[in-house]
């Protein structure tokens, strides 16, 4: 789709549509290769870890109480053509720093359904 518009745009001048399409797609790139990676680690050494399976379920849980505001990352690099790759990764940042802080928040013992969802999705 880009490159289509950029070659419609320069009127298939190579020499323009290039330059104007690598611009365009390096930081979408930078983010896929920096997502990639940071995958790798989870399905290296999170998966099985209690603490991560629950910030999980807790994501969830705020993707169905507020599915316009809270899209998880998953779903916005695989499942939502409208969103770039480094946007993603941006949003994706935000969502980890605020679930860490929602996390710290809970008491040993305490049920995860206590959390204020709507501070925490407020947060973004």
């Amino acid at each position: 789709y880009i490159l289509n518009s950029l070659l419609n745009q320069y009127e298939y001048n190579w020499s323009e549509v290039l330059p104007a399409f690598q611009e365009s797609r390096k930081q979408d790139a930078d983010a896929i290769a920096e997502l990639a990676l940071d995958n790798f680690v989870v399905m290296r050494d999170k998966v099985a870890d209690p603490e991560f399976l629950l910030r999980k379920k807790i994501e969830s849980h705020l993707h169905e109480l507020y599915p316009d505001k809270w899209i998880p990352l998953y779903s916005m690099v695989t499942f939502n053509e409208n969103i770039r790759y480094s946007d993603a990764l941006k949003a994706g940042k935000k969502q980890r720093e605020i679930m860490r802080n929602a996390m710290s928040t809970l008491e040993p013992g305490q049920d995860w359904l206590e959390l204020d969802f709507e501070a925490i999705v407020n947060q973004l």
